[in-house]
């Protein structure tokens, strides 16, 4: 019976990558997975007109109810197996798959410091965070935003629209660190002008509250009063379930020109076939050996278990011995 591909992820890359499928002529079977329960939905708007209570969910939602797929809502792939073209889900199923497209998006960063244990304190990725916050502000709090990126900069125009209290700290001399000083500035007066306090090159040493937020804390030792944050410190790569894969993660997946990932076992054996002298059945039994050191958290990477086994002369006697394909 023929794989399916397989998508992970279904938000809009996953979404389009599907429709790219079928609109392309493909026939076959095609898998998305993704872990929230919701269909694909359009993530601008959360930030904006979303929290800002002018549009509802059913406007950011994306068509694909007849788009021809099986979709697999509400389900966590966390591991993927590359040797067999297994995708691991939670729960211990294993799906199958001829072609795997990843495309799990990134979270927001957490506070690097303790866990915040204060009601009152968010972060904004998906839908229900931005349902959550849009309730929140019902109360008119007086909100800290911390961090002056994209969302946290519009996340404080939105609550300004509502008509909150909004303080907008960053360590960074100006907002919008990522566009230049220009764009910072100009963005920094925008916000001033529409009644934002801005507190810049300021770091946060924590949050206080007894049991909802109450303040933020300033590394010089400056009390922010506010009933509400917003953390939004950027985002990292969903790749956390890739890690004993064998791609190479830094942290998101390294691709070649044509998106391909790069796979660590694959390189090894090209590897030790044009410099080595292995067959290709030699070198994949070799790299599979230092995957799986790898995987057993014996070494830090493959690539130092194929210095070690070459140490040792392994690979001298590997040209002599016969490896059966399996």
């Amino acid at each position: 019976m023929p794989r399916p591909i397989v998508i992970v992820g279904a938000s809009l890359a996953g979404l389009r990558a599907a429709q790219a499928l079928r609109t392309a002529g493909h026939a076959g079977e095609v898998v998305v997975v993704g872990a929230e329960e919701r269909p694909p939905y359009t993530r601008p708007p959360l930030s904006k007109e979303l929290l800002a209570g002018d549009h509802e969910p059913a406007q950011c939602a994306l068509p694909s109810d007849k788009l021809d797929v099986e979709w697999r809502l509400g389900t966590r792939a966390t591991g993927l197996d590359l040797r067999r073209r297994e995708v691991e889900l939670e729960g211990g199923e294993r799906l199958a798959y001829e072609k795997l497209l990843i495309a799990t998006g990134a979270r927001p960063r957490h506070w690097p410091g303790d866990e915040i244990a204060l009601e009152g304190v968010f972060m904004l990725r998906d839908l229900d965070d931005a349902l959550a916050l849009r309730a929140a502000f019902d109360a008119r709090p007086r909100l800290a935003v911390v961090g002056a990126g994209f969302i946290g900069c519009e996340v404080a125009a939105t609550a300004r629209k509502r008509g909150l209290d909004v303080t907008l700290i960053d360590v960074a001399p100006q907002p919008m660190t990522a566009l230049g000083p220009a764009v910072g500035e100009r963005c920094a007066a925008l916000h001033r002008a529409h009644g934002v306090e801005l507190l810049l090159g300021a770091g946060v040493d924590g949050f206080e509250g007894a049991g909802s937020l109450e303040a933020i804390r300033l590394a010089d030792g400056t009390r922010v009063e506010a009933d509400l944050a917003v953390v939004a410190l950027g985002a990292i790569p969903n790749t956390d379930w890739l890690a004993d894969s064998g791609l190479e993660l830094q942290p998101g997946v390294v691709c070649d020109g044509t998106l391909a990932a790069r796979d660590a076992l694959l390189q090894m054996i090209d590897w030790l076939v044009n410099n080595k002298g292995l067959t290709r059945q030699q070198a994949y039994a070799l790299s599979s050996v230092a995957v799986d050191l790898r995987i057993s958290n014996l070494v830090d990477t493959p690539n130092f278990a194929v210095s070690a086994i070459l140490d040792l002369g392994v690979f001298e006697r590997a040209r002599g011995h016969h490896f059966d394909d399996d």
